[in-house]
C-alpha cells in the first residue's frame, strides 16, 4: 500500500476528533498525519507538521537515537513511555506516549497516541499539600449535610450556614449566595463578610452591566484576577472594584436541571489562586445549595398544604368546587415535593465520593453510584447488604454515640464483592430528619494517599541519613562556607571560612526564621558559634545583599583575606520553595597563590609577545616582498617548459605562501594574548552603539562560511523574530559569536551546527550547539580561564593559546551578561550566552578616529611625481625593520635616510630637515617618546609630521606628546604607505576648524583631538556666536553637535548667506560618528 492509501485508510475524521495527540510517521521518523488535537496542543499547522521529524517535538528523540528507536519498534511491535513534547512557542509539557507499528503491503509505517499528562503530574505533587484541605473541606460538607439547619427547610438561616462555612473553611474574606430573581437579574440572599461577621441581603447585579459574566455563569469560574480576567472583569465597575475584591470564584447553582443561583467567593485585598481542591470544594456548596433550596421547596410546600388544609377544614360548608380545588392544590404540591426529591438525589449521584444511608440497625438504606462502583455492587445488592458486611471491622454498636451535628473521620477498611480489602476513609455522621433518625457515612478511597505516604516517610528516613553525612561534609570542606537567612542574618558557618576570615565567636546565638532554621537543622543538625555580619568585610556584606536583592543569579566577587591573602567568593540565593527566597550561601576559596601565578603567566605571555612582534613584521614585510618581486618580476622572466622549474615555481610560491598563513596566524594568537591583557587590566576602547544581535550572527555565519565548507558542514539558523536591540559593542560581539561558531566546526566531523537566538525573561539568549564530541563535566569550567584546554596538553596537539573563551567571557560579563556550556561526552556541546535588555550604555565617546579619518579624507592626495622630492626618516633600532621599510618607501618613490636610535634621529632632524618620520618606541639610550616630545616641543621641528610604528600600544601617550599617526607591529604595508601619503599631502599649513558645540564634554574632547593634528581651533559655546565668529575668522572647515531645528538652520544660513558655499561642514551625532554635509 502506498503513502496516500495509508493515510486514506486512516479513519481521520474519527482521529481529529480524538482528545489525544496522534501522529502517523514513516521508517525515518518524519511526519506524515498528524490530527487536530496535534496541531492545537503543539501549536503547529498541519502543513508546518507534516514532513517535519518527530524530533522536532519530542525531546527523547534526535536525529542520531532515531534509527535504534525505529529498530525497537520494529523488535517489539509497540511500546508505551512517558516525554516531553516541545510547542511552537518553546514551552514543553509531558506525555504519556503509546507507539504502535503497521505493516500494510510491504510497508512499515508508525502510529503514535499521546495523552497529555499535565494534570497528572500537578495532581501527584499536589497530593500532600491538599490532603489537609481535603480533610477539612470533607469535614465541613459532613457537619453541614448533618445539620438539623438544613434538614428543617429554613432557607435564610442555611444559606448564612453556607456561606459562613465556606468563607472560614477556606479563610476567605467573603462568601455568597446569588439566586435569579429574573432572567436579567442576580439577588444577593446571603452574602457572609468575614472580615466584619456581617451577612448581607438584597444586592443586584444586572446582566445589562456584566454580560460577559452572566454569559459565562453556566460553568465554574476561578478568576484567579478577577478584574483582569475576561469572564469577570465586566464586574469591576459595578461589584468588584468598590469592595476591592481581586479574586473571584464563581460556582453555578442547579436546581431540576435549571440555573437558578451562583455561588461565589471572593478575597478581598490580595490575589487569590483557586486550587482543584478549593474548586471541588465550592462546586459541594453550590450542591448543599440546591439541596437546601430543595428542603426549603419541600417546606413551603407542606406549609402552604398545611395551611390549605387548616383553610379547608374551616369551610367545609363551602360548596364542592373549594373541595376541588384543594384536591389540585394538594396535588401540586406532591408534585414539587417528587422534583425536590429528585433534585436532592441527583445532588447525591453526582458527588465523587461513596456515600451510604443505614438505619439505626446498619441496615443500607440507600447508597449512590460512586459506592456501587467503589464495591462492585448493584443499587440493589448494596441496598440488602448490611454494615458489617461492606466494613468487616464496623458494626452498629460503634456508632450508638454519635450526636446529630457532630461527625467523625476515621480510617478503616472496605471489602470489595470479589473478597479484596482496601484502606477507606469513612466521614459517618447521624441525622435527624423528622423522627426518623439515620446514619451518613461518605467513604473515600486512600490507597493511593497510602502508597504517598508510605513513599514518603522512606524519602525522610533518607534524608535524614543524607543531612547528617552533609553536616560531616561541610565541617570538612576545605573551602570557607557561610549561609545567610533572608534578612542577611548569618545562620551557619564552617571552620574554614572562620579560619579565612580570622573571625572572633562566641556562644551566642542569632534568632532566625523558621524556614532557615528548618534548613539548617537539615544541614547540620546543630547552629555555629554566633558571629555579627558587621564583622564581615564589606565587600562580603555587598555581596549578601546583592544575593537576596537579585536571587535568580550567581554573584562573584574578590574579596580579603587575613594575612594579606585574596579569596574568591561565589554566592547563590536559596530556594526551598518555588518563587520563595529564604536566604544566600556564600562559598570562599583562597586564591592567593592562583592569582600570583596567573599573574606570572600574563605577564611571561604579554611580554613574549610584544619581543615577537618585530621579528614577526620582519618576517611578514620580507616575505610578501619576496611574494611581489617573485609575481612582478621574476615569474614572468622564466619561460621554461620544464616541468621540474614549473615543479619548483609552485613550491616556492606555496612556501611563500604558507609562510604569511603561518605568520598571520601567529599575529593572531599574539593579539589574543594581549587582548586578554588589556581586558584584565581595563585598557580596552569599547564602542557602545544600538545592535540588532541577529544581523551579528549572520554576519559572524558569513564570515566562517569557509570552514563549514571545508568540513562539509550545514549551519542551521533558528532566529528569533522581532527582538529587541541591545546597546553593545559591535566587533566584540562578533568577536564571541565567530569564536563559538568555529569551535564548534572544529569539534564536530558529522551532524550539524545550530545558532539560535531568543528572548527569554527578559534576556537575550544566544546558544551554539554542534553535535561534536562534546566536553566531560569536570573541564567545562575550565575551559573559560585563560589559557586551559581540554584533553591531554602533554600528548594532544594545542587547539589555539586556550585564550578564545576567556576573551569571549570579558567581552560578556562586560555587557552584563553571562556565559556557559551545557555538554556531554559523546553527544556534542551547547554554548550560550544571556544578555541583558534595555541596559543603559556607557558614556559615549566621541570616535576621534573617525573624525580624523573625514579630515584626513577632506586633504587633496599627493599628486603623482611628488614623491619624488619627499624624505622620510626612519627611526628604529631593528635593521631589519629599517631595511624593510627603506626599500618599500624607496618603491614608492620616496627618499629615506635611516637612524638606529632616538640621538641618531634628532641630530639628522637638526641637519636635514625630514618631511615625515617614522619612529619606533622602545629603543636604546632614548626612546621613541621623548624623541617625539622634543621635536613637537620645538617651533622648528614642531610641524613635522610624525608616525609612530612600534610593538607598544599606548596610543593616548602618543597623541597627548602631538604624533599624527600610531600604528601597531605587525602592521600592513598598505595602510602605513596611505598614512604616509596623507600626512605629506596635507603639507605644513594649518588649517582654520570652527567648531560650534554646547556640550563641554564634547568640545573639550574635539579640540585636544584637533589640536593634536595640528589645527587651529577657535570654541564657540553657541550657536548665536558663530555668526560672528565665521565673519572674523573664516574657516576651512565648520564641526557642529547641535543638531535640533536651530542647528539644521543655523548650518543653512551660513552657507548659504555668509558666502560659505564650498567649507566643508561635519555634524558629529548623538552616537559619536561624524556624519558629513557636502
Amino acid at each position: 500500500m502506498s503513502l496516500d492509501g495509508w493515510l486514506d485508510s486512516l479513519p481521520q475524521q474519527a482521529l481529529d476528533r480524538v482528545l489525544d495527540i496522534v501522529l502517523g510517521f514513516d521508517p525515518q521518523g518524519q511526519i506524515i498525519y498528524a490530527n487536530q488535537t496535534a496541531c492545537s496542543c503543539l501549536g503547529h499547522g498541519r502543513e508546518t507538521l507534516l514532513g517535519s521529524h518527530l524530533s522536532t517535538i519530542d525531546t527523547h528523540i534526535s536525529l542520531e537515537n532515531w534509527p535504534q528507536i525505529w529498530q525497537q519498534l520494529c523488535q517489539w511491535q509497540s511500546f508505551t513511555h512517558e516525554t516531553q513534547y516541545a510547542r511552537r512557542d518553546g514551552q514543553y509539557f509531558p506525555v504519556e506516549v503509546s507507539v504502535h507499528h503497521l505493516h500494510s503491503q510491504g510497508q512499515d509505517y508508525g502510529l503514535v497516541f499521546s495523552h497529555n499528562i499535565s494534570e497528572q503530574k500537578l495532581l501527584q505533587s499536589a497530593l500532600l499539600d491538599g490532603e489537609r484541605q481535603l480533610r477539612r473541606h470533607n469535614q465541613a460538607l459532613l457537619e453541614l449535610t448533618s445539620s438539623e439547619v438544613l434538614g428543617r427547610g429554613d432557607l435564610p438561616a442555611g444559606l448564612q450556614l453556607i456561606t459562613e462555612t465556606a468563607a472560614q473553611t477556606l479563610e476567605l474574606a467573603r462568601a455568597g449566595v446569588w439566586l435569579y430573581r429574573d432572567a436579567q437579574t442576580l439577588e444577593g440572599r446571603d452574602v457572609y463578610d468575614a472580615r466584619h461577621d456581617r451577612h448581607d441581603t438584597g444586592a443586584l447585579l444586572h446582566a445589562q452591566d456584566c454580560p460577559g459574566y452572566f454569559q459565562s455563569l453556566g460553568q465554574v469560574i476561578p478568576a484567579h484576577r478577577a478584574q483582569s480576567d475576561p469572564r469577570t472583569r465586566d464586574l469591576t465597575a459595578v461589584y468588584l472594584q468598590p469592595g476591592d475584591i481581586r479574586s473571584l470564584l464563581a460556582v453555578p447553582v442547579w436546581a431540576g436541571g435549571q440555573l437558578v443561583g451562583v455561588l461565589t467567593l471572593e478575597q478581598v485585598g490580595t490575589v487569590h489562586h483557586w486550587s482543584l481542591e478549593e474548586e471541588h470544594f465550592a462546586s459541594a456548596l453550590a450542591n448543599l445549595v440546591s439541596m437546601a433550596l430543595a428542603f426549603w421547596e419541600r417546606r413551603q410546600a407542606q406549609v402552604e398544604l398545611e395551611e390549605r388544609i387548616l383553610e379547608r377544614t374551616a369551610a367545609l360548608s363551602e360548596a364542592n368546587q373549594i373541595l376541588l380545588e384543594q384536591i389540585s392544590e394538594r396535588q401540586r404540591a406532591e408534585t414539587s415535593l417528587r422534583l425536590s426529591e429528585a433534585r436532592f438525589r441527583s445532588l447525591v449521584e453526582q458527588a465523587a465520593d461513596a456515600i451510604f444511608l443505614y438505619d439505626l440497625d446498619g441496615q443500607v438504606i440507600d447508597a449512590n453510584r460512586q459506592a456501587c462502583e467503589l464495591l462492585g455492587y448493584s443499587h440493589t445488592q448494596l441496598r440488602q447488604s448490611t454494615v458489617s458486611h461492606l466494613h468487616p471491622q464496623w458494626c452498629p454498636d460503634h456508632w450508638q454515640g454519635l450526636i446529630p451535628g457532630e461527625p467523625r473521620t476515621i480510617e478503616g477498611c472496605a471489602q470489595h464483592r470479589d473478597g479484596g480489602r482496601f484502606p477507606v476513609e469513612l466521614s459517618v455522621g447521624r441525622l435527624q430528619l423528622g423522627e426518623e433518625s439515620y446514619i451518613l457515612s461518605l467513604v473515600r478511597d486512600i490507597r493511593q494517599r497510602k502508597r504517598v505516604e508510605a513513599d514518603l516517610q522512606q524519602a525522610k528516613e533518607a534524608a535524614e541519613k543524607a543531612s547528617a553525612y552533609l553536616a560531616t561534609v561541610i565541617d570538612h570542606l576545605a573551602d570557607g562556607l557561610l549561609v545567610t537567612d533572608s534578612e542577611g542574618r548569618i545562620a551557619r558557618y564552617n571552620p574554614a571560612l572562620a579560619g579565612l576570615l580570622a573571625l572572633a565567636t562566641n556562644d551566642e546565638t542569632l534568632p532566625l526564621s523558621p524556614e532557615m532554621a528548618h534548613l539548617q537543622t537539615l544541614c547540620s543538625g546543630r547552629g555555629s558559634p554566633y558571629i555579627a555580619v558587621a564583622q564581615l568585610h564589606p565587600a562580603i556584606q555587598e555581596l549578601i545583599q546583592a544575593t537576596l536583592q537579585n536571587a535568580a543569579g550567581v554573584h562573584q566577587a574578590e574579596i580579603p583575606l587575613a594575612g594579606q591573602r585574596v579569596g574568591k567568593a561565589v554566592a547563590t540565593a536559596i530556594h526551598p520553595q518555588q518563587f520563595t527566597c529564604i536566604g544566600a550561601v556564600i562559598l570562599i576559596r583562597d586564591i592567593t597563590a592562583d592569582k600570583e601565578l596567573d599573574q606570572m603567566k600574563t605577564d611571561f605571555i604579554s611580554t613574549v609577545s610584544h619581543e615577537l612582534r618585530t621579528p614577526l613584521t620582519s618576517v611578514l614585510g620580507f616575505a610578501k616582498i619576496i611574494q611581489k618581486k617573485l609575481d612582478d618580476t621574476l615569474f614572468p622572466e622564466i619561460h621554461s617548459d620544464s616541468p621540474k622549474v614549473q615543479r619548483t615555481m609552485k613550491q616556492i610560491e606555496e612556501n611563500l605562501r604558507i609562510i604569511i598563513t603561518e605568520g598571520g596566524r601567529l599575529t593572531s594568537l599574539i593579539n589574543d594574548v594581549l587582548d586578554i591583557a588589556k581586558m584584565e587590566s581595563g585598557k580596552s576602547e569599547w564602542h557602545w552603539e544600538w545592535l540588532d544581535i541577529n544581523d551579528l550572527i549572520r554576519h559572524a555565519a558569513a564570515a566562517t562560511d569557509s570552514l563549514f565548507t571545508a568540513k562539509q558542514l550545514p549551519l542551521i539558523l533558528d532566529l528569533a523574530a522581532d527582538l529587541p536591540q541591545i546597546q553593545g559593542d559591535r566587533d566584540r560581539l562578533i568577536q564571541v559569536l565567530i569564536n563559538l561558531i568555529s569551535n564548534a566546526v572544529k569539534f564536530t566531523d558529522d551532524g550539524a551546527v545550530t545558532c539560535r537566538s531568543s528572548l527569554e525573561q527578559g534576556q537575550l539568549v544566544i546558544q551554539v550547539r554542534d553535535t561534536g564530541m562534546g566536553i566531560a563535566p569536570g573541564d567545562q569550567e575550565k575551559i573559560f580561564e585563560k589559557f586551559k584546554q581540554v584533553g591531554n596538553t602533554l600528548t594532544d596537539k594545542p587547539q589555539g593559546t586556550g585564550l578564545g573563551l576567556a576573551i569571549c567571557r570579558h567581552i560578556i560579563e562586560h555587557h552584563g551578561g553571562q556565559i556557559g556550556v551545557v555538554s556531554e561526552l559523546g553527544k556534542g556541546s551547547s554554548f550560550w550566552f544571556h544578555l541583558p535588555v534595555g541596559v543603559v550604555p556607557e558614556p559615549v565617546v566621541l570616535d576621534v578616529d573617525a573624525l580624523v579619518q573625514q579630515l584626513r579624507e577632506q586633504v587633496v592626495p599627493l599628486p603623482a611625481g611628488m614623491a619624488a622630492t619627499k624624505h622620510i626618516l626612519i627611526v628604529d633600532d631593528d635593521t631589519h625593520i629599517r631595511e624593510l621599510l627603506k626599500q618599500e618607501l624607496t618603491q614608492a618613490g620616496y627618499h629615506v635616510q635611516e637612524a638606529r636610535n632616538g640621538v641618531e634621529a634628532i641630530k639628522q632632524v637638526g641637519h636635514n630637515y625630514p618631511d615625515l618620520i617614522i619612529l619606533d618606541v622602545m629603543m636604546p639610550e632614548v626612546n621613541g617618546f621623548d624623541v617625539a616630545a622634543a621635536l613637537k616641543n620645538n617651533p622648528t621641528t614642531a610641524n613635522i609630521p610624525i608616525i609612530i610604528l612600534s610593538i607598544v600600544e599606548d596610543r593616548q601617550k602618543g597623541y597627548r606628546l602631538g604624533v599624527d599617526r600610531y600604528i601597531t607591529k605587525p602592521f600592513l604595508m598598505d595602510n602605513l604607505l596611505q598614512e604616509v601619503n596623507h600626512l605629506l599631502a596635507q603639507g605644513s599649513e594649518r588649517k582654520k576648524i570652527l567648531v560650534v558645540s554646547q556640550h563641554q564634554t564634547n568640545l573639550k574632547c574635539l579640540t585636544q583631538a584637533l589640536e593634536n593634528q595640528g589645527d587651529v581651533l577657535i570654541e564657540v559655546t553657541s550657536p548665536e556666536l558663530a555668526s560672528a565668529q565665521v565673519q572674523r575668522f573664516q574657516p576651512d572647515m565648520i564641526i557642529m553637535d547641535t543638531l535640533d531645528a536651530q542647528g539644521y538652520q543655523l548650518a543653512r544660513d551660513l552657507r548659504l548667506k555668509q558666502g560659505l558655499e564650498n567649507v566643508f561642514f561635519m555634524l558629529v551625532t548623538d552616537q559619536g560618528s561624524p556624519g558629513q554635509s557636502g
